[in-house]
């Protein structure tokens, strides 16, 4: 098997978990809220605000305070003031938080790369597809939606599924990872 799809299939994966986000798994998301679930969060788009942060992990302002102070107080993150309004702040990696991030992204790439050689290329496209078939139907069965979805709401999560992948590849591959 070629070193090449190994790591086009870790791509694939890594997209797939970094996207599958979803009210269903709101609850089984609260462990990976805190300051790696921000790093995260900033290595896929940067510059973010707090605000834009606590939105995009379903917590209170409050807990991104608290998980910024951490990461701050490890040099992880750097706060942009913002020219228009001394008050506010951006929020970035610092180059040693996006060092320590891409050595953690890295050690997991080893590792999941060393599962699909076990696997073999067939079973590991198996996999893959299955994974990604299951979130996006995960994704639409929020705690506050009618049950079963519409079509129109399988296929709307689908088509939205694939621009989140597309973009979580994007971003993964411009960071150079692997």
């Amino acid at each position: 098997m070629s070193e090449s799809f190994e790591r086009e299939a870790f791509l694939d994966l890594l997209a797939m978990v970094g996207v599958s986000h979803s009210k269903a798994g709101q609850d089984l998301q609260n462990s990976t809220r805190g300051e790696k679930a921000v790093m995260h969060i900033l290595f896929a788009k940067e510059p973010q605000t707090p605000s834009e942060l606590a939105e995009s992990l379903h917590v209170t302002p409050g807990r991104i305070s608290t998980a910024l102070a951490g990461l701050q107080k490890k040099g992880w993150i750097v706060r942009v003031p913002d020219e228009r309004d001394r008050r506010s702040a951006s929020i970035k990696l610092s180059e040693s938080g996006r060092v320590w991030l891409t050595e953690q992204y890295s050690r997991m790439a080893e590792r999941i790369c060393w599962i699909f050689t076990q696997m073999g290329k067939r079973r590991t496209d198996q996999f893959l597809s299955l994974v990604n078939e299951f979130l996006a139907y995960f994704s639409v069965l929020g705690p506050d939606q009618s049950f079963p979805p519409s079509s129109g709401q399988i296929e709307y999560e689908f088509e939205q599924r694939d621009e989140r992948l597309a973009a979580m590849l994007e971003a993964v591959r411009s960071q150079n990872i692997l």
